[in-house]
This record gives structure tokens, sequence and C-alpha cells, in this order.
């Protein structure tokens, strides 16, 4: 049985997600709730929750700081109802933690199949890729490194994607190639290097977490 939190102060909003819930769950949920932050937390310092649901607007405290404080207490999956159209603001969610995002006005069937979506991904972060502070978000795509977020292009991110689905682990250049570029003959193997500069210049001080094996390929590591 999966055990979820539901942080939501409009008792019809709860209502309507518990009757829900139970009746297309078949008895999969333990759905548990909390009115503010403070009891939001201290369940989750006291629990084990498989994901948390939190409505942004709470009326004690903001979404990003709730969810600063959840990601501080626990690695589940948090995925929050919102009504923000701020792109800015929808990003350092995603920086803090937040795995997804429901918009409103909320339609409860979308919010049973978004939390049956990070259920069953592998892994108890809902496939979020971590390293030595780098975060990679594979549902948005987001990049963050000790929570800022990071601009990095689409190839790079691709390398990067692979190195920390591969951490520890050498990577040599063939595999790399054909895994970024296929078989595409107008694309040299330089095109990796050009890509391992730019992201170790991104990554600044913790550039040299992605290391060069003479010979043999690349590695990250962030230990």
């Amino acid at each position: 049985m999966y055990k979820l939190l539901f942080i939501e102060d409009t008792y019809s909003v709860k209502d309507t997600v518990r009757e829900y819930f139970s009746l297309i769950g078949n008895d999969e949920f333990s759905l548990d709730f909390a009115c503010d932050s403070f009891e939001a937390l201290n369940k989750v310092r006291s629990e084990h929750y498989d994901t948390v649901i939190i409505d942004i607007r709470m009326s004690d405290t903001t979404g990003i700081e709730n969810c600063r404080r959840l990601r501080e207490s626990s690695k589940c999956p948090i995925l929050f109802i919102s009504g923000l159209d701020n792109e800015e603001d929808v990003k350092q969610l995603y920086a803090l933690g937040a795995n997804d995002l429901i918009f409103k006005p909320l339609i409860v069937s979308e919010l049973y199949e978004k939390v049956m979506r990070h259920l069953k991904r592998d892994g108890t972060d809902s496939g979020i890729l971590e390293c030595g502070g780098l975060r990679i978000n594979p549902v948005t795509e987001l990049v963050t490194l000790d929570g800022n977020i990071l601009e990095v292009t689409p190839k790079g991110y691709m390398v990067l994607k692979l190195l920390i689905e591969n951490k520890g682990e050498i990577l040599n250049r063939e595999l790399i190639m054909g895994k970024i570029w296929g078989d595409d003959p107008s694309v040299s193997d330089r095109a990796i290097d050009t890509q391992i500069k730019n992201l170790r210049k991104i990554l600044g001080k913790k550039g040299n977490m992605i290391e060069t094996v003479k010979g043999k390929g690349y590695r990250i590591d962030g230990n």
C-alpha cells in the first residue's frame, strides 16, 4: 500500500481528493492530511511517505518555502498544486526539489494519474539524478547545482545526464558518441571534448567532478 500525504487547508478540496482516491485506488493508498506547514513537517519527519502533494497557496507560508523545508526532510516525490504562471517561480520550485506541478483548476483525475506515474518510477526519488550537488530532473530537464539553476545546452544536458546515470563508471568516447550523436558521419569525436569543456566551465569550482581518464574516456564522481 502506498502512503501519501496531502497538504491542503481547503476542506472541500481535501474531501474531493479523498473520495476520488478511495473510489479509484482500490485500497492501494493510505492518504494522510495536513492543514498547515507545521503539521506537514512533523508528519514528514516522523513517517515515511511515498509521495507528498501540496497546494502551493497555503495560508501560513509560501509554496517555495514549503518546498525547501520538505526537501530538507524527505527525498520522496513532491507534487505541487499550483496557480503559478510565472516561469521563474516555477523554475525555482523545480530547483528546490519539486518533482512535478499540477496547475489549477485542479482536475482530480489528472492528479491521480500524476501521482501514479511518480509512484511507479524506479527509485524512491522518482527518477531524479544526483551527484555531488548536481541534480537533474528528467521530467523537466532542469539542471541545478547546489540549488542554483544551470543553463545547459541540449547536447550538454544529454552528455551530463549520461555521465550521472553511470556515475563512477568510465564511459569511452565511442559509447558517448553513439548515445548522443548516433551514427551521424558529420560529427567528429571532438564534439565530445567541446561538450565536456563547456560543462566544466558551467560547473565552475565543481568542474573537476567530470574526470578525463587518459586513453579510456570520461567519468563523473561527486565524492
